[in-house]
């Protein structure tokens, strides 16, 4: 396996969670963030590797989802988009690293 695909992007889903907004005006202006997470440094045959990919993927799709942001927002949809963003990450970059395995 090259070092290529030892990288995970994780992509904000808060463009995809976005087409559940009645008005198309909410889409407008919205960036999508990234944030591309390493693991050559890991072995992923050890409790200790997958232990640190996962702690990386999850502070990754913390900062793509802006989870911090939406919680001291308060505001509840934003709260709701940020945790389906946060999921929706995870469980792609999971994916990816089950098929970079491979």
């Amino acid at each position: 396996m090259n070092s290529n695909s030892k990288k995970i992007t994780l992509v904000s889903a808060s463009v995809m969670a976005l087409f559940l907004a009645s008005s198309a005006q909410a889409i407008v202006g919205k960036s999508v963030s990234e944030e591309i997470v390493s693991f050559s440094d890991l072995d992923l045959h050890k409790v200790e590797g997958q232990k640190s990919l996962q702690r990386r993927l999850h502070s990754a799709a913390a900062k793509v989802c802006e989870k911090s942001e939406a919680i001291n927002s308060r505001s509840v949809s934003r709260i709701a988009q940020s945790k389906r963003c946060y999921k929706e990450a995870i469980d792609t970059a999971m994916k990816k690293v089950k098929l970079a395995k491979r």
